[in-house]
């Protein structure tokens, strides 16, 4: 085999083949990444405009805030025990797409205030505990509303620790 220093065309169209290429994927990449962020901002405003537009999840939310809220071993409204839910399960699957990385810290910096403000609230500790315990009795062993909690936990390390 004898090396010879000189280009042909067949290299120069391999050459040229192959920057087309890699500009292909790179464009790809780029779209696809656009993409994905898409989809994350259609996941959080579909989110965002669920919560805000329950005005059952609103008055739960603005009962917890302003300590109007109470839970002891049973709600003194009815209505709260189903808004309380529609709340939490908001904030779980909002939670989960977190956890599963779906979404980032920086997309869910905007409800972290809600998140931990909700939680620290005693009487929703008390009904986390009461369903936490209905559902040992079950023997399921998974947390009610988990995700959430879990998220609560990670966002109070960030922000607070």
């Amino acid at each position: 085999m004898i090396w010879k220093p000189e280009i042909t065309t067949g290299d120069i169209i391999t050459v040229v083949a192959l920057l087309v290429a890699a500009v292909g994927f790179f464009l790809n990449f780029v779209q696809i990444r656009k993409d994905g962020l898409q989809k994350r901002a259609e996941h959080l405003m579909a989110i965002y405009k669920e919560y805000g537009s329950d005005p059952g999840v609103s008055a739960i939310y603005y009962k917890i805030q302003h300590q109007e809220f109470a839970f002891d071993s049973c709600f003194k409204d009815p209505a709260d025990e189903r808004d309380l839910d529609e709340l939490l399960y908001l904030y779980d699957q909002i939670s989960k797409l977190y956890l599963m990385r779906v979404i980032g810290i920086k997309d869910i910096e905007v409800f972290a205030y809600d998140f931990v403000s909700v939680y620290a609230d005693a009487s929703v500790r008390r009904y986390l505990n009461s369903l936490a315990g209905d559902y040992r009795r079950y023997k399921l062993r998974v947390l009610p509303f988990g995700y959430f909690q879990k998220a609560v936990s990670e966002l109070e390390r960030h922000y607070t620790g």
